[in-house]
């Protein structure tokens, strides 16, 4: 789709004005080089605390020099269902009749809600509205820490007050006369009373003690390096043969012996049944005989997984051989500034099977059933460390937290967990799970699900859910495919889910959801797309074709190059699709 659209205009983002309860998030001019005709696309946020049912926008189309051309254009969005935070119109291209068109003015002069009241501003001035800073742009990490310790872990901005508005910390948009934020729920008087000087204050202190603990610890390391070198002069006297033993006995351990025992091991699995350990067992055995291959082979009937992925900077993908792609940062496309945390560097990675990709950090399963992360979860006082998860089949990223399904069923988490989305030590039977922004959500063997974290929105409310196949979640939502092809979602996506049917894949993101049918054709997308496998969503989608290579929806949302993906190949195609 990238080679079919060129961009010709954008406008500037997030256009507000006083009193209105929509921002007009972003907008692009786009020329269609099959049809020759030049689109207008736009997303619309609502702020409002009612349900838009409808909305009118007005279009002024203007020449290379931004003269108005011809009449200005209005566009009604009907048979809507948008609550809060939630957006529409990036799915609707508007036909501009003049193909000399470059750029357009657009501003929305009628909204209507489902309760049948009506607000208009024929007469309002939209504006850009400023983007809040981000912490990430502090050149002081830790005072950047100090914030969250303070503040909660979902901040990720300075708040600011604009017009009749004011942005929480945690990136949601409130109005003047409300009290605490509608997302995470923090009071508008604590952040007008951030005092910087005294973060700093505290920062300094809090890092002077860390810096005074690290020292009484190599104080305490230089005492047992010392008897280390003691003891290791004591092993060297015993000779040069003694130690050549050793290094070919441990050789032999670790390139036959042991690898050896990992093979037999997974063979034995088999027998069993037990394709998950098997899989894992082979990994283990790294390069004994051909067990790479087999671990790679088996890896495909293991559960559902992510092999591309995107995230609010950042795309990576697995290849065929087990490394991992991603796209380099550029930071001048990233929205709010900053945004680079490391969440790039995979190169190293080897033997992966799955991959998941947060706002500022990327996970891998390796085909042993070890983890791998990169880059920043964001979060504090929470255990962000994967080193120690073993036998983990099934990987998923949320906003600040990951989840693990192991061999055995059960599930692991780690980050943050202010709204319970890593309670799920006592799940068991799971053989699939995905994160949510602020939620968990798992496939048992019966067909049911069980989910855990914000309840907001009916996003948990999956409880009376049967012979479910597979299972998506994102902002305000989840969904699942039926066994009989069918889709099942909680309140944010039930109605633009009720006709779709026999589907293979879905994806959820902040805003919309999409999905793969098993003949390859996407849902969700305009246009609709063939001979796709797989996707992934975050505002723009990624897919995943036949041939290994990608496409892409969503030109408006390439923040931080996330998009850059042309020229990419050998991309893993999963077996189930």
């Amino acid at each position: 789709m990238a080679d079919r659209y060129t961009k010709l205009f954008s406008l500037p983002a997030d256009l507000y004005a006083a009193g209105s309860p929509v921002i007009i998030a972003a907008g692009n001019l786009l020329k269609d080089s099959q049809t020759g005709e030049t689109l207008a696309q736009l997303k619309i946020q609502s702020i409002a605390k009612k349900t838009i049912k409808a909305a009118t926008v007005c279009i002024v189309p203007l020449d290379t020099v931004g003269k108005p051309l011809g009449e200005t254009i209005t566009h009604q969005y009907l048979d809507l269902c948008v609550n809060r935070d939630s957006g529409f119109g990036q799915k609707v291209p508007i036909k501009l009749p003049d193909s000399s068109t470059r750029a357009f003015s657009v501003s929305v002069t009628e909204v209507i809600f489902t309760d049948n009241s009506i607000w208009t501003g024929d007469d309002a001035a939209w504006d850009a509205l400023q983007q809040p800073k981000s912490l990430s742009s502090l050149t002081d990490s830790e005072l950047a820490k100090q914030f969250r310790i303070e503040y909660g872990g979902r901040c990720n901005y300075f708040p600011l007050e604009q017009k009749d508005l004011w942005h929480c910390a945690c990136g949601a948009v409130n109005h003047q006369e409300e009290t605490g934020c509608h997302k995470c729920r923090m009071a508008h008087a604590r952040l007008r009373a951030i005092d910087l000087n005294d973060l700093q204050t505290k920062s300094e202190k809090r890092v002077a003690q860390e810096r005074q603990a690290k020292i009484e610890q190599a104080e305490k390391d230089a005492v047992l390096e010392k008897e280390r070198r003691n003891h290791l002069k004591k092993i060297t006297a015993l000779g040069t043969a003694a130690a050549v033993i050793c290094i070919t006995v441990f050789c032999i351990l670790t390139m036959v012996v042991i690898p050896r025992s990992h093979y037999k091991k997974a063979e034995s699995f088999l027998v069993e049944g037990n394709t998950a350990m098997a899989a894992i067992e082979f990994g283990k055995a790294k390069n004994f005989s051909n067990a790479k291959e087999r671990s790679f082979e088996l890896w495909d009937h293991v559960t559902q997984r992510e092999v591309i992925s995107i995230g609010e900077y950042h795309t990576v993908a697995l290849k065929n051989d087990g490394t991992v792609l991603a796209t380099e940062f550029d930071s001048e496309t990233a929205r709010f500034s900053g945004g680079y945390e490391g969440q790039c560097s995979v190169y190293g990675w080897t033997d992966i099977v799955a991959l998941s990709a947060g706002p500022d950090f990327t996970v891998g399963l390796k085909s042993n059933g070890n983890v791998v992360m990169c880059g920043d979860l964001g979060n504090r006082n929470t255990k962000r460390n994967v080193k120690g998860w073993k036998n983990v089949v099934a990987i998923s990223a949320g906003k600040f937290h990951v989840v693990g399904l192991k061999a055995d069923g059960t599930v692991l988490a780690t980050g943050l967990n202010d709204d319970g989305q890593c309670n799920v030590s006592g799940w068991k039977d799971v053989i699939a799970v995905v994160a949510g922004y602020y939620h968990t959500v798992g496939l048992k063997s019966d067909g049911t699900v069980v989910a855990t974290g914000d309840t907001s929105d009916g996003r948990c409310s999956v409880r009376n859910w049967k012979d479910i196949a597979y299972i998506a979640a994102g902002y305000d939502g989840t969904a699942g495919i039926k066994k009989d092809g069918t889709v099942v979602a909680t309140e944010e996506f039930a109605d633009e889910v009720k006709n779709w049917t026999n589907m293979a894949v879905i994806s959820c993101d902040l805003l919309d959801i999409y999905g793969v049918t098993k003949e390859g054709t996407t849902k969700g997308v305009y246009p609709s797309q063939s001979g796709i496998v797989a996707l992934a969503a975050d505002d723009a989608v990624i897919m995943l074709r036949r041939n290994g290579t990608l496409a892409i929806d969503g030109e408006l949302f390439n923040d931080g190059g996330r998009l850059n993906v042309k020229g990419w190949s050998d991309i893993k195609v999963p077996l189930s699709n």
